[in-house]
């Protein structure tokens, strides 16, 4: 399977399907009441969804950034299914209240811990909304940079 998830890499790591014969054992299948179910690889749910696929949710994210709600968007900078340029285009048009203050807000160096000598990526806020780009990681942040995911996914969340 090629990977198109990640500039650097042009295969999948085996530890991407470690999940399959988990879901596969029947003991699990009950816990997760799937039954007899045949699974598969998700390529009918992508079908199901292609319409969707392109939509635009725009208008849907100023509503929530306007009614002051908590907004966290990151992208690995590795991320070839949809790349920090493409994203930043998009926030960048994003018309809502602080709009211009997130585009004129600062972009700092974010390190999981202060004292690491790694970068884990960069962070820029206005308001309620939250920008992450993530170093070292493709499209799926979570797997391949999880300490730093982790830190960021609870910084947004115990933000105030």
């Amino acid at each position: 399977m090629i990977d198109a998830d990640d500039y650097l890499r042009t295969d999948f790591p085996d530890d991407y399907f470690y999940y399959i014969p988990w879901v596969m054992a029947s003991e699990h299948r009950r816990q997760i009441h799937v039954g007899n179910m045949t699974y598969n690889d998700g390529e009918k749910v992508q079908i199901a969804l292609q319409d969707d696929a392109m939509q635009s949710i725009a208008n849907k994210v100023a509503m929530i950034a306007n009614n002051d709600y908590k907004i966290l968007i990151y992208n690995g900078l590795l991320d070839v299914i949809i790349p920090s340029s493409v994203t930043m285009n998009w926030i960048n048009k994003l018309e809502w209240n602080y709009a211009d203050q997130l585009r004129s807000a600062e972009r700092i160096v974010w390190k999981v811990k202060e004292d690491d000598r790694e970068v884990a990526g960069y962070l820029k806020q206005a308001h309620s909304f939250f920008l992450a780009w993530v170093r070292n990681a493709g499209h799926s942040v979570p797997s391949e940079q999880p300490r730093a995911a982790f830190d960021l996914i609870d910084r947004f969340i115990s933000a105030t």
